[in-house]
């Protein structure tokens, strides 16, 4: 048995002070996230990095809108003993300059919770879809995070994971310019996108058996780029020479830029989102010369990323647009 303890301060020296954990290396004996676009990790002492990287989302106050109101999905394997509520809420306070709970998420008053034995057959699976318009109505706009509770070794419930933070506001034309938003549904196996390995086996999330699949989506500073359109035509001639058949399709294949300043987000973006069974693009920035919304697309590759002045890069991800025009007909025989 492998004992690793880690002495850690949370993020922006909130209330929790420095915690010592002890991670004990046999079994499943914490939570750990499954898959997810967004990455919850284990406090870091860094405040300065954790407090630069926020992601945006947006909600309407009343407006029953897809589009205008934007969710998170969180996904983990339970161990066999964990505290009774244990996905929580927390909103920074400007005059404490710390992160204070707000909600326990023990049921759906903010979203949809997943309780374990509830995603037949992982019954030690739990989650939550966390709809930002629900958050907004009950505690205002500003800094959010996600948070997993544990419990140390006297039963004292402390936070264990923490999501990378949010950045709430209302929605707007001009307040959602420059994001994007990507919607996923993961079905399958996949490896964690850190090759992290135990037992020199690298380990391996198991979502095959989930009928519907897990839905995630994720919104992104970043713009959609330049566009590349392709032709191709297949021509089908019988033996007779008659009737030719012509299937011609046409191709956009686009260039999606993601910002950011933490890789964790575009790795998960790029390993699970654009790995996953449907991808759904929509794109907020108003100089496009196209509308997407809910456009169903098609990972391509991903581009080494490019670094810019004060920490912020991106990686460029090129998609194709699913089946955007299809054409059949036949045409006059020849000889």
């Amino acid at each position: 048995m492998t004992i690793v303890q880690y002495n850690i301060t949370p993020p922006l020296r909130d209330e929790y002070a420095t915690i010592q954990w002890l991670l004990v290396g046999l079994g499943n004996l914490v939570p750990e996230q499954i898959i997810g676009l967004v990455p919850c990790q284990p406090a870091s002492d860094n405040d300065c990095f954790v407090q630069c990287n926020c992601l945006p989302v947006f909600a309407t106050l009343a407006e029953d809108n897809e589009r205008q109101n934007d969710k998170n999905s969180f996904l983990f394997a339970m161990p066999t003993i964990a505290p009774h509520n244990t996905f929580r809420l927390q909103k920074y306070n400007y005059a404490t300059k710390v992160y204070e709970e707000i909600a326990i998420l023990a049921d759906n008053t903010y979203g949809t919770f997943f309780n374990t034995g509830q995603l037949a057959p992982y019954n030690d699976y739990s989650g939550y879809v966390l709809e930002w318009q629900k958050v907004l109505q009950l505690h205002g706009k500003g800094y959010y995070r996600f948070v997993v509770i544990i419990l140390d070794d006297d039963d004292n419930e402390v936070p264990y994971l923490f999501s990378t933070c949010f950045d709430l506001r209302e929605w707007s034309c001009d307040n959602v310019d420059n994001t994007f938003y990507v919607e996923t549904t993961f079905r399958g196996n996949i490896s964690n996108y850190l090759h992290q390995q135990y037992d020199n086996r690298i380990v391996e999330f198991d979502l095959a058996s989930l009928a519907t699949g897990w839905y995630d989506r994720c919104r992104y500073f970043g713009k959609i780029g330049n566009e590349t359109y392709t032709k191709e035509i297949t021509n089908v001639v019988p033996i007779d020479n008659s009737n030719r058949i012509v299937f011609a399709s046409d191709n956009i294949e686009k260039t999606v830029q993601f910002s950011a300043n933490e890789s964790h987000i575009l790795r998960r973006a790029a390993i699970y989102g654009m790995n996953s069974r449907t991808i759904y693009l929509t794109d907020d920035n108003q100089r496009n010369t196209m509308d997407y919304f809910k456009q169903q697309v098609i990972w391509s590759n991903t581009e080494s990323p490019e670094y810019f002045a004060g920490g912020l890069f991106a990686y460029n991800m090129n998609i194709k647009v699913r089946n955007y025009l299809d054409l059949r007909f036949h045409s006059a025989g020849f000889n």
